[in-house]
């Protein structure tokens, strides 16, 4: 509410106001390239685009098994996230992580996604992998994706051979890390009922189950959909 009180003699009729948004009254963000906001080459019309507009971001692709480790099993790189975390600390913004997993084999490094790991071999790589993860961005994030995308595959619980394989996810994670919010996070649910109600299952199900969940990533690739 804004209220306006007008000087005597001043002709209410007469008098223009113009107010300029500064910020808004709740969380309001969007996804961020790290390249473009860190880095030798940062871009500076985006940089000035998204700071105008958004108080929050997520880190579109950096955060991600496929990016951070990518080339050879072992080599992850930190330093393409940790920049991008530095160039939005020093403006106040809050970041959340996505994602620690990715529940589609394309979407995995390929050495990984190659056939080379499964069963029990599978799930010590993914332990290792949100061990070394989690750790190093806790204080950072306000939210993590914990199996991004899970209700469209479900590549790790085939490989690993348990389709309880997401609850020991939620459950470790929250071990390593039990100030960070853990979300389920997937796309087509504003948009088709048949994924809106998988996701809401799912959802309810790990909460059953009295599992870490706080909350629903919806991603709004909704593109010409209204």
């Amino acid at each position: 509410t804004v209220n306006i009180q007008v000087a005597n003699g001043c002709e209410a009729d007469n008098v223009q106001i113009n107010l300029d948004m500064v910020k808004h009254d709740f969380p309001w963000g969007t996804c961020v390239k790290a390249i473009l906001i860190s880095g030798d080459n940062p871009n500076p019309k985006y940089m000035e685009t998204f700071y105008d507009n958004f108080q929050y971001a997520v880190l579109e692709n950096s955060l991600k098994w496929r990016q951070m480790e990518g080339g050879s099993r072992g080599n992850i790189n930190f330093e393409r996230s940790d920049l991008a975390l530095d160039e939005l600390e020093s403006n106040n913004v809050p970041c959340r992580g996505h994602a620690i997993f990715w529940d589609k084999p394309d979407s995995n490094p390929d050495w990984l996604a190659d056939g080379s790991y499964e069963g029990e071999e599978l799930k010590a790589e993914l332990r290792r992998r949100m061990d070394y993860t989690v750790p190093h961005y806790q204080g950072r994030l306000f939210h993590w994706d914990v199996n991004n995308e899970q209700i469209h595959d479900d590549w790790y619980e085939r490989m690993v051979g348990d389709h309880e394989l997401m609850e020991w996810m939620f459950e470790e994670v929250h071990i390593l890390d039990p100030d960070t919010e853990l979300y389920l996070n997937d796309y087509g649910v504003i948009r088709d009922g048949l994924w809106t109600v998988a996701l809401t299952n799912s959802a309810k199900n790990l909460l059953a189950k009295d599992l870490p969940v706080h909350g629903i990533g919806l991603q709004t690739h909704i593109r010409l959909y209204p």
